[in-house]
């Protein structure tokens, strides 16, 4: 998808914040945005971000250091900030 078609949510929203985080190249876990962030639902956040602001955020499963499998979102090097 090219960023073109991507808009931004307004300051001050979690998808805001969250954007933000993703494009300074960041990797997202719901852990680490709940403290970092402030946001508890990571998930729908980004699927907010995906669905209602077109961003192409990745995603896959990772393994924790106690073992849990986590997901983790990042964006692709073309739509971080330059």
């Amino acid at each position: 998808m090219n960023d073109l078609f991507c808009r931004v949510p307004e300051n001050g929203t979690q998808c805001r914040t969250l954007l933000n985080a993703l494009q300074r190249g960041e990797k997202l876990r719901p852990l680490d945005s709940a403290l970092k962030y402030g946001c508890l639902s990571l998930s729908q956040r980004v699927g907010d971000l995906k669905r209602k602001y077109g961003w192409p955020v990745q995603s896959r499963m990772v393994e924790t250091e106690t073992g849990k499998h986590v997901a983790e979102y990042w964006l692709p090097e073309m739509q971080k900030a330059a």
